[in-house]
């Protein structure tokens, strides 16, 4: 598909989907080769989807939503989106970065205007290391990743340590570092409370995601995350509604992991869950109706499994009662599988089809 599309109204109303990138949209379980076929496969099927969607009169928007910063997602080559939300939040694109393209500005001043100083929290915690944690080897994503300086998040710190090297107490051990049986080690804990504390103190505004497990270059990390206000997926989700007029019930999230947390709000929204996290399956569980979950076989491939439950839970949507279908019911077969994905499929061209002027 290529050139710009006009969006298809039908009164006020849109589905938006949002796909996590690592361990959802990307497999990383699978040789390389594979993980590149998975992507293609489930990027031809979306666009099965989407002709689908229009054919019933739907518009479906897609986009990504990622820890990612710009330029790590420039380099997989995905198939085409309509937003692309980075570094958890903070920034939006429309359709996908480009080293040339600039963020949503009006999202950027919101984050702008939090007052929020990222210099201050990385200087608070170096210092509070040095003098208090100096067992713990903290440091920041960027440092691990090699982000450059230009590219660092300017809403959000990233903490990080390896987990090899975190000291534990008498009644802990490393297996429960694990995904599905996660525990923080009681000195990490320690750390980022006293660094909250000292946050508060100096009259930082801020909002704050607890330690969590994570692999950084394929080794065992935890993570803590001090961020802007604001500079979060749900607020980005929530932002991007607004402005284009979707309803909660009609928002559509997949993730793979314990710090997706835009999947654990019981608005209305939609919810997929892939992978093997126990741990996210059984919170998901708890926090969000059996209605509007799907969740996917943890063997299957992440990104097939994202495919098949965008499928169902747009069956879904059109099942409701809505303006959509006056009778509750959609025409038969409404999401079918006939159109499969081919063999052949290239990525679209970045060509936003949905106009937010800022």
């Amino acid at each position: 598909m290529s050139g710009k599309r006009a969006a298809v109204h039908f009164g006020n109303e849109r589905v938006l989907f949002f796909s996590d990138l690592d361990g959802t949209c990307l497999e990383h379980r699978l040789p390389a080769t594979l993980e590149r076929e998975a992507e293609q496969a489930m990027g031809a099927g979306i666009d099965a989807l989407d002709n689908q969607c229009k054919a019933q009169g739907i518009d479906l928007i897609r986009g990504y939503i990622t820890a990612r910063p710009p330029s790590r997602i420039i380099s997989q080559k995905l198939p085409d989106a309509d937003f692309t939300i980075t570094h958890n939040g903070a920034l939006i694109y429309e359709g996908l970065p480009t080293h040339e393209k600039k963020p949503l500005a009006s999202w950027l001043s919101v984050q702008q205007s939090s007052g929020f100083y990222p210099r201050q929290v990385k200087d608070l915690a170096l210092t509070l290391g040095k003098n208090r944690y100096p067992a713990l080897k903290i440091t920041t994503i960027e440092e691990v990743l090699g982000i450059p300086k230009h590219e660092a998040d300017m809403f959000q710190v990233q903490f990080c340590v390896a987990a090899d090297s975190i000291p534990l107490q008498r009644d802990e051990t490393p297996k429960q570092f694990s995904q599905s049986s996660f525990k923080a080690p009681q000195q990490l804990l320690n750390f980022y409370t006293d660094l909250c504390r000292q946050l508060h103190a100096k009259g930082i505004s801020f909002q704050s995601t607890p330690p969590y497990p994570s692999s950084l270059k394929n080794l065992p990390y935890l993570q803590f995350d001090i961020s802007a206000p604001k500079a979060d997926k749900d607020n980005a989700l929530a932002f991007l509604m607004k402005t284009l007029d979707v309803r909660p019930d009609h928002l559509i999230v997949a993730g793979d992991g314990q710090n997706d947390t835009d999947l654990k709000i019981n608005d209305g929204r939609k919810v997929i869950v892939v992978g093997p996290n126990q741990a996210l399956r059984r919170d998901v569980a708890q926090a969000v109706s059996p209605r509007n979950v799907v969740f996917r076989p943890s063997r299957e491939v992440s990104s097939l499994g994202v495919l098949n439950g965008l499928k169902a839970q747009l069956q879904a949507i059109q099942e409701e009662k809505s303006p959509f279908f006056p009778s509750g019911r959609p025409p038969e077969a409404a999401f079918s599988s006939s159109q499969a994905p081919s063999a052949s499929f290239s990525p679209r061209p970045v060509t936003p089809r949905v106009n937010l002027t800022a």
